[in-house]
């Protein structure tokens, strides 16, 4: 008796919330390891496109541009997929990252050129210390981009607070014009925003 009395003190019933599924609905369930397994290939997924880098001149010269991400995400994949605890559905994880890399407005953010730096995972210090961190930033001559790679479900307005701060400390930083872009990979959407 006196046990059940302490787990109805401290033990409450967990209550519906949204979660990522397998195909990417949003549904209502008790928080699983499809939760946790969402989460995961989220952070994969991230994983890999943080080390997808293509020089802007073999892209020229190339026959088959595609073939330069190509052979990178398999590559890529076998290099992240040991640091997970998970089995991940490789087929359609590696479908999905080619279908976002071959939309032409996401192509050149992977692409090396002149006077260009790309940075993953950058993190910044505001000056209060708080740290954040992106999960890629592109400076170019000109200009700031930041890039915002989101998997799952939509969630503009959740994500783009974050992102008018990290737009806001990169043009403090670098003194440039700062665009940033909600990327869904899944979803094949990108939103601008713009402080």
């Amino acid at each position: 008796a006196a046990v059940k009395k302490v787990a109805a003190t401290f033990l409450k019933p967990l209550e519906p919330e949204p979660v990522y599924s397998a195909n990417y609905d949003v549904v209502t369930a008790i928080p699983t390891l499809n939760a946790y397994a969402g989460s995961k290939e989220g952070e994969f997924c991230h994983d890999i496109l943080a080390r997808i880098v293509v020089s802007h001149k073999s892209q020229v010269t190339s026959h088959k541009p595609d073939d330069s991400f190509d052979s990178q995400l398999r590559s890529r994949y076998q290099e992240c997929a040991p640091r997970y605890p998970l089995k991940f559905n490789e087929a359609n994880i590696l479908k999905t990252l080619a279908e976002f890399l071959a939309m032409p407005e996401v192509r050149p953010w992977f692409e090396t050129k002149d006077g260009r730096t790309i940075k993953t995972e950058a993190e910044f210090a505001d000056k209060d210390g708080n740290i954040s961190r992106v999960d890629r930033l592109i400076i170019d001559k000109d200009a700031v981009t930041i890039i915002d790679f989101k998997t799952g479900a939509e969630d503009t307005e959740k994500y783009t607070t974050q992102l008018k701060r990290y737009l806001a400390l990169a043009a403090e930083i670098y003194k440039l014009p700062a665009k940033g872009l909600i990327a869904y990979v899944d979803l094949g959407k990108i939103i601008e925003i713009r402080v």
